[in-house]
């Protein structure tokens, strides 16, 4: 087993946000001291908790749950999520992430993919997705 991943004083509590299966959790969660993933699926959900056996896996909206996974965390990842949804729900998802962050040394991982099926990925350049995230912290 690989050593905890460290951040600021201690080994990371780390929340993946939109799971899904699993896929990064599976990978991470004998890597931090804790972890937790929250997908609005239930399906999805129930498909990691049984690729997970480590992590706690909720289901639900962290927009209109804000008690959903309200913890701080030394790292939050999102994977596949901020180029599939819309404008308005992908800010309000980074200020949630945001406020479950523990400290100004916590960790916000994400990737911005684009592919034909993306819904922005025509009018959403590396650019602009870059000047849309520069005002996050």
């Amino acid at each position: 087993m690989a050593p905890p991943l460290p951040v600021a004083n201690g080994p990371a509590k780390l929340l993946d946000f939109a799971c899904g299966t699993g896929r990064i959790l599976s990978v991470v969660e004998d890597k931090v001291a804790s972890s937790d993933g929250v997908d609005i699926s239930e399906e999805m959900a129930m498909l990691a908790k049984g690729k997970c056996s480590r992590s706690n896996i909720s289901v639900g909206n962290i927009v209109t749950n804000p008690d959903l996974a309200n913890a701080d965390y030394g790292i939050v990842t999102s994977f596949r999520f901020l180029l599939n949804t819309d404008p308005l729900t992908r800010e309000q998802v980074l200020i949630e992430l945001r406020k479950r962050l523990a400290n100004s040394k916590g960790v916000l991982i994400v990737n911005v993919h684009g592919n034909r099926s993306s819904l922005v990925l025509p009018r959403f350049s590396g650019h602009s997705v870059k000047s849309s995230l520069i005002g996050f912290s």
